[in-house]
């Protein structure tokens, strides 16, 4: 009994070929779903965020600190002072006085 020639493809010593082949293909797969996340979801979603204001790059550049702790409660004070102001003007807020 003579057996059918077979196939290049199906020939058991290229099956170990086809195994192997198919390994870095899935990670090329997945490393191009990644590329493809990235460029049409997340970096447009990136770009959409609102950037620092240029005054508040400049200012934390020009002090050479971004933190500066010795003017922070005067910062504090000003702004509980500017708060009180408006509410002492918001008519919804005289009742609580």
């Amino acid at each position: 009994m003579h057996l059918p020639n077979l196939p290049w493809w199906k020939a058991a010593d290229n099956a170990s070929i086809s195994s192997i082949a198919q390994t870095p293909a899935k990670y090329l797969l997945m490393a191009l779903a990644l590329a493809i996340l990235y460029l049409r979801v997340l970096k447009p979603l990136l770009r959409s965020f609102p950037k620092r204001p240029s005054s508040l790059r400049q200012a934390g550049s020009a002090t050479g600190a971004r933190d500066d702790s010795a003017s922070r409660p005067a910062q504090l004070s000003g702004n509980l002072a500017r708060a009180q102001s408006l509410a002492n003007q918001d008519p919804a807020c005289r009742q609580y006085r």
